[in-house]
Order: structure tokens, then C-alpha cells, then sequence
């Protein structure tokens, strides 16, 4: 018994100085590199004396989504605010786009967001893009994916040390490295949560998600067993501890919010809640034509999206009402084989459910064509369960469209109000909106599009800009700066 009790107390005295000489020598390596980034910003700065330097990190900085919105935006509006700073943009710019020059930089943001920069921004080109791809981690995906911000922020910092370092993407593990080790003011816009409380509770429930798969789901072990919940919770203490780094919070949502006030541990005053741009002008301008018998869905082909749900919703409608002309726009992207493939099961579902002659897809579709479809569609469907924000669903109200949208997140909480559109969950309650609205005189439809058009004033780039300079005004003084 002895012998027993001995091994174990030294196991344990291992254990602990095992613990201890971790933490140590994390310690001893934050501040050497500490003291490496100020000796690396005090040699760059001789070369910028006197400016306020601002750096973006968004590494998909050349795609044309709502994040990439945000992005160019925010440069575009600080520009403007802030005429004693100079702009970086860390990114990765793929060979196919050429040489990252001020000419090809101004091109790609007004070619697919009609902005003009009033000024040139300087691109520091990443190499290691891999660090955060997910194809590049088939287990702990979120995990290691969100790890990767960091070698990543480190060769961007390396390139150019900031005063002010934005992160547009999420890449909030990147925090600590720019905040302590650089000792930049830090700025983050979330679109997101990576961790919510939401994603807790779909794991002890063994929920199936797409971001929980049905095999995990339905793993004892994995679940109940709480090897995935215990992975989740580790998880949100790391992205915790790294959010709590930044200076300034901006979140898309009031969704968005509660979760990063909770899993950041921020009290909410310190959390900004700036909704995303939406080009509302051009937009509303579109729904002045007359609108055809169509129900339009914009969402990129992902699971999440839940176009199943809305295949068969459609079908419900069209076995409780006789209307041979209405037809469903699938609208949007794919993104690889796996985004072809779920194309190709709900085209093949749409044949099962006898609804194909009705259903019309359109994959990739032009934007200029897009515009053109928003304009003329009487109405827009919206599925997925707790969109973050839904910037899609502001589009069909700008343009016209009366929405239906899933009750939950985004859509519930900021958008789909006043009137201006329907909420549902089940296919049952997305078809008997539908019902509604097909219902309605249509006087009564035209005062829905005109609330909706109303309330899409909320969120035009002119709000948005406001809203970032008034959150980010505390970091404009270059005097508080390091080393000034």
C-alpha cells in the first residue's frame, strides 16, 4: 500500500512541476517574442514617422461575400474619418488576380461592391492561407482551424507591425499575439461566434448539425460520454481568453451579441452592435417593377441552408393550392464537389417530390442577373436555423420581396419586424406563410413592401460606416500608440 501510495504521490509532484515548467516556458516565449516585435516595430516605424498605422486581417480579403462587404466598407468609411492614418490589408491574393498593386486593389473592390477607395492601401500578401483552411484539418476542424489564425497573424505582424489591428474575419486567436507580443490596439468585427452556447447544447442533446455530424450525434462517447462537450468547453475558455484581448467589439447582430458577451465574458456595453452594409439604394430601386408569381431563395448551396426544408414547404404549397405558373428560384453558389453533389440530391428530390417542373435552379447565377430576379420575384424564402445575421433577408425586403424567414437569430431578432415579412420553422409553417401571402389583396401586399423597404433603411452602408467610425474613435489618437 505504501509502495502504491508512493509512485502515485510522485507521479503527481511530476505531473505538477510537469505543469508548471509548461507554463513557464509559454511565459518565457510570449516575451521573447514580445521583445523581438518591439525592437521589429520600433525599426518600421522609423520609416513611417508620424502616421497612424491601421491593419486589416482578412485573409479572403479578393472574395464577394457579405464579410467581404464588411471589409472594404470599414476601410473605405476610416478612410474618410481618418485622414492621419495609413492602411495594410493582410490577405492572401492568389496568382489568377495578379500583382496586388493600388490599380488591381481598386479594381476588384469596385468591380464587385461599387466602392471607391479615396486613397491607395497597402497589401502585405500571405503565404500561409493553409493554416485556416478547414480541408486542412479532417478532426477538430474548429479547433485547429481557429489555431492556425495564429502562424498566420504571425507572418502578417512580421511583415508590419500596426498600431490599430482590425480583424473583419474572425480570427480571434490571433488576438493575444497582436495584443501582448505587439502590443497593437486591437479591433474585432464578429460575425459569428466560432463557440456559442447554442453549439452546446446541440452536442448534449446530441443534436445533428452541420457543425456537429450525425455519427458524433449519436455517439454516447462521444456526447453523453463527454469527450465532444468537454472539447467544446476547452474551446470556448481559449476563444474566450482570446477575445477579451481586443480593445473594440463590433458584432452583426443582436444574436451575435449575447454570445460574445457571454462566451468572451464582456459586459455588453463594451460590445458594439453595427449591422452589416446592404447596398439598399440599388435595391430599392428594383422593386418598382411588376412583380411575377415567384418565390426567390438566395443562399449558397451549404447544409446549413436547408434547402431540403424549402423543397418541401414548395411542395405543400402547390398540393394545397392550384398554381400551376408560381415557381421557386433557387439561387447560388458552390463552392466545390461536395456544394455540386448537394446540388445535384435536390434536383433529384425536387423529381421525388413532383415538384420539378416548378423548381428552377440557378447555380452561380450573375450578379447583375441576380438584381434582375430580386426585382421581379414577389417573394423571398429564407431557412436556415439561426442565421447570425441574414443580410439576404434585408435584400428581399429593399427589393421588393416579401419575406418568409426562419423564427430564430438574426432574421427574429433585427430584421423581420414592423410588419414587413412572415416567421416559420417547420415546412407546415413556411407553407401556410406562403399561403398568406398568396392570399393577400394586393393592396395589402404593397404596404408589406413598403414597410420592408422602410426597415431596410437600417442597415444601408451609410448606417454601417457610422456605426464603425463612432465604435473605433477611441483608437484614432496615434499618441497612445507604443513607443510615441
Amino acid at each position: 500500500m505504501s509502495l502504491w501510495f508512493n509512485a502515485a504521490w510522485w507521479l503527481f509532484v511530476i505531473g505538477v512541476c510537469s505543469l508548471f515548467a509548461l507554463l513557464a516556458l509559454a511565459v518565457i516565449s510570449a516575451v521573447a517574442v514580445r521583445f523581438y516585435f518591439d525592437g521589429l516595430r520600433v525599426r518600421q516605424s522609423s520609416k513611417i514617422p508620424g502616421r497612424l498605422l491601421v491593419g486589416f486581417f482578412h485573409p479572403h480579403s479578393t472574395g464577394g461575400g457579405g464579410g467581404e462587404r464588411v471589409l472594404w466598407t470599414m476601410l473605405n468609411a476610416l478612410m474618410h474619418e481618418w485622414p492621419q492614418a495609413d492602411f495594410i490589408v493582410y490577405t492572401h491574393w492568389s496568382k489568377e488576380k495578379g500583382t496586388a498593386t493600388h490599380d488591381s486593389v481598386e479594381k476588384l473592390v469596385l468591380g464587385k461592391f461599387g466602392i471607391a477607395l479615396p486613397r491607395p492601401v497597402k497589401i502585405v500578401q500571405l503565404q500561409g492561407v493553409t493554416w485556416i483552411e478547414p480541408s486542412s484539418y479532417p478532426r477538430l476542424t474548429l479547433l485547429l482551424q481557429s489555431l492556425g489564425a495564429v502562424p498566420l497573424a504571425y507572418e502578417a505582424l512580421k511583415a508590419q507591425v500596426p498600431d490599430v489591428f482590425v480583424d473583419s474575419q474572425g480570427l480571434a486567436l490571433s488576438y493575444p499575439l497582436a495584443s501582448f507580443c505587439c502590443r497593437c490596439k486591437v479591433a474585432s468585427y464578429v460575425h459569428y461566434p466560432v463557440v456559442s452556447s447554442d453549439m452546446l447544447a446541440a452536442v448534449r442533446e446530441r443534436q445533428a448539425k452541420f457543425n456537429n455530424s450525425g455519427a458524433v450525434a449519436r455517439s454516447p462517447l462521444l456526447t453523453r460520454g463527454d469527450a465532444k462537450i468537454l472539447y467544446y468547453r476547452a474551446f470556448a475558455k481559449i476563444y474566450g481568453y482570446a477575445g477579451r484581448h481586443c480593445d473594440v467589439v463590433m458584432v452583426n447582430s443582436s444574436w451575435t451579441k449575447g454570445h460574445i458577451v457571454e462566451i468572451w465574458g464582456l459586459s455588453p456595453a463594451m460590445v458594439h452592435r453595427v449591422y452589416p452594409p446592404c447596398d439598399v439604394a440599388k435595391l430599392v430601386s428594383l422593386g418598382n417593377v411588376e412583380k411575377e408569381l415567384a418565390i426567390v431563395s438566395v443562399a449558397q448551396f451549404r447544409p446549413e441552408k436547408d434547402h431540403p426544408l424549402q423543397l418541401q414547404a414548395f411542395k405543400l404549397v402547390l398540393d394545397r393550392l392550384s398554381l400551376p405558373n408560381l415557381r421557386l428560384h433557387l439561387v447560388g453558389g458552390v463552392r466545390n464537389e461536395e456544394d455540386k453533389e448537394r446540388v445535384r440530391i435536390l434536383r433529384q428530390m425536387a423529381i421525388d417530390l413532383n415538384i420539378a417542373g416548378q423548381v428552377d435552379f440557378h447555380v452561380d447565377m450573375p450578379y447583375a442577373d441576380l438584381l434582375s430576379m430580386l426585382g421581379r420575384s414577389a417573394f423571398g424564402l429564407h431557412t436556415m436555423r439561426d442565421e447570425h445575421f441574414g443580410i439576404v433577408v434585408v435584400e428581399y425586403m429593399a427589393a421588393g420581396c416579401v419575406p418568409v424567414a426562419h423564427n430564430s437569430a438574426g432574421p427574429k431578432m433585427d430584421i423581420v419586424q414592423d410588419g414587413c415579412g412572415f416567421l416559420a420553422e417547420s415546412a407546415e409553417e413556411f407553407a401556410d406563410k406562403i399561403i398568406k401571402l398568396l392570399s393577400m389583396p394586393p393592396s395589402d401586399l404593397a404596404e408589406m413592401r413598403q414597410r420592408g423597404k422602410q426597415a431596410s433603411q437600417r442597415f444601408t452602408e451609410q448606417v454601417f460606416s457610422q456605426g464603425v467610425c463612432e465604435a473605433m474613435a477611441s483608437l484614432s489618437d496615434r499618441s497612445t500608440a507604443p513607443f510615441q
